[in-house]
């Protein structure tokens, strides 16, 4: 019984770690309203929410950068989930 509430536990954390990932990538999307926007930095809290969910990044990252970097992570995430 003990192993299965470990990994409901472990399932539900990844699960919400996509959710907050989704939120963030989302939230980035939104601050790129037009295509020439995505040339534009990161906006800090965006930054330090990536950070915080283990993206590496160089200092000063393009939005567009931001998003594709924080996507990346969402699909890893989502694999590991499937295996």
């Amino acid at each position: 019984m003990a192993c299965k509430e470990k990994n409901l536990a472990h399932d539900t954390g990844r699960a919400q770690r996509i959710a907050q990932l989704t939120a963030l990538e989302y939230a980035i999307r939104q601050s790129i309203t037009v295509r020439e926007d995505q040339e534009e930095a990161a906006l800090p809290a965006h930054l330090a929410s990536a950070r915080s969910h283990g993206v590496r990044i160089d200092d000063e990252p393009t939005k567009g950068d931001l998003l594709s970097a924080v996507q990346t992570l969402v699909r890893a995430v989502q694999a590991a989930a499937r295996d």
